[in-house]
């Protein structure tokens, strides 16, 4: 999607571009669905859009303490 268009759309990754993003394939994607781990979707009909912010947030959510415990 062009960005630089004032389309609401502009908030929105399609199931390619955030693929891509986050180097993983479409059927990733639906499988994180399927399972309930990836970032939320809004589907209308056929498209599937991910809200920028709300990939941002799940991105978020993934954060693991990796330091060390004593």
């Amino acid at each position: 999607m062009d960005p630089n268009t004032n389309s609401p759309l502009k908030e929105y990754f399609t199931k390619d571009e955030l693929a891509r993003e986050l180097h993983r394939s479409t059927r990733t994607l639906d499988r994180w669905n399927t399972r309930r781990v990836g970032p939320p979707r809004t589907r209308a009909q056929k498209l599937i859009l991910y809200k920028k912010s709300h990939v941002a947030k799940w991105l978020e959510q993934q954060t693991e303490d990796t330091g060390r415990r004593q």
